[in-house]
């Protein structure tokens, strides 16, 4: 018996929604609505100091302009819930006193000084720089009676040795990771709150997340993610890791990645003036590679060389094809002043933007 297909996003509520996001919560839409599964919603909001409660709105709002509308998740209820990291610290708590009490995680008291101190050596001898282990061997008892005695420390998870960990990437085939460059991550920092990887984990396991679509720059996450999941019995999800979106300048052809998120909502933000609803859903939907002529915005976008499956998101007439033929959209709809202006003397009739 097949399982329902759950996916999720799983936006950090600390700035504004960016584009390459936007981008991610597209992909995973898609295929849970295409496969007649499950989208879900979850805030990841373990960033005391940046999250607020306002940028978490701005992100909902960006999503219901785009029309991506979740069936499970923050504001819309479910049966594995709550689905704010800050609402659950209490079900990772749970699993840290598990991985403790069977020697697979241990309490590291390395200050900052040293861990950067580390860090310079291992780049100076041509190393990738991950813990060195320096408190993988401090006794039980040690351990919990420094920190009685007050002093601060994380929690870390303790990393097999000398073992391959190996996964299939829909995206990008067979991928594998030795245990010697991985380090022994943090579980829980000193603060008691638990950091993105063990949390993650936790979160997808418990809410029977079956596939996960994001960005490649979480592909170095997934070995210790992959650990984290063998070492609690768990099945871990599908991972599909999508190319980096970056951006052309229009004038001066300068390239390069985009950045993940700003104060202000500019050129990289789905809902700036060059980009329109319409438009982001088509272009990600058509899953075309060919550059489409941007709206006059100073920005286009474009999948990264390094992408196999990274796709156009820009404004554009042929984007919104289909949704000029939905009969539902008539008198919502208008074209952008751009759009008619660089139509003139074209075949291609001009674009209907949703505004708003």
């Amino acid at each position: 018996m097949m399982v329902p297909m759950r996916l999720r996003f799983a936006p950090s509520p600390t700035g504004q929604l960016h584009v390459g996001n936007a981008r991610t919560a597209l992909f995973n839409w898609l295929l849970a609505r295409g496969a007649g599964g499950t989208f879900v919603l979850r805030v990841e909001d373990t960033d005391i100091e940046r999250s607020s409660r306002q940028s978490e709105a701005a992100i909902l709002e960006d999503l219901r302009w785009m029309g991506l509308e979740w069936t499970e998740g923050v504001e819309a209820g479910g049966d594995v819930g709550p689905y704010r990291q800050t609402e659950r610290l209490h079900i990772y708590r749970a699993h840290t006193v598990e991985l403790l009490s069977r020697g697979l995680a241990y309490r590291c008291f390395c200050t900052a000084e040293q861990l950067d101190a580390d860090r310079h050596a291992a780049l100076a001898a041509g190393q990738p720089p991950q813990y060195v282990g320096r408190c993988r061997d401090i006794p039980v008892d040690v351990a919990r009676k420094r920190v009685e005695n007050g002093e601060k420390a994380v929690i870390r998870f303790r990393v097999p040795a000398d073992r391959e960990v190996v996964f299939q990437d829909l995206v990008r085939g067979e991928v594998r990771f030795h245990t010697s460059v991985i380090g022994d991550p943090v579980l829980v920092r000193s603060d008691s709150v638990a950091a993105y990887n063990f949390a993650v984990v936790i979160d997808d396991a418990l809410m029977g997340i079956t596939h996960v679509i994001r960005g490649e720059d979480h592909i170095s996450n997934t070995p210790r993610q992959i650990l984290l999941y063998e070492a609690f019995g768990w099945t871990p999800p599908a991972f599909a890791h999508a190319g980096t979106n970056t951006c052309t300048d229009a004038d001066s052809g300068a390239s390069g990645v985009m950045k993940k998120r700003g104060r202000s909502r500019g050129a990289h933000h789905p809902q700036s003036a060059d980009v329109c609803a319409p438009a982001v859903v088509a272009s990600r939907a058509r899953r075309r590679r060919r550059s489409v002529p941007a709206c006059g915005g100073p920005a286009r976008l474009r999948s990264s060389p390094q992408g196999h499956r990274g796709h156009d998101l820009i404004c554009a007439r042929a984007a919104a094809s289909a949704r000029r033929r939905r009969p539902d959209t008539a008198g919502t709809l208008e074209p952008h002043a751009e759009c008619r202006a660089g139509d003139a003397g074209k075949r291609d009739p001009p674009v209907a933007h949703r505004r708003g």
